[in-house]
């Protein structure tokens, strides 16, 4: 599942790793430097 931060750093090519959600619904990344 990709919500639309995932979405935004795909398109802007930055590299991460999606964590899943947390309890809220808010998507949780990892930006890999």
């Amino acid at each position: 599942m990709q919500g639309p931060l995932s979405a935004w750093l795909a398109k802007h090519e930055l590299v991460h790793r999606s964590l899943g959600f947390d309890y809220q619904g808010t998507e949780t990344l990892q930006i890999k430097p």
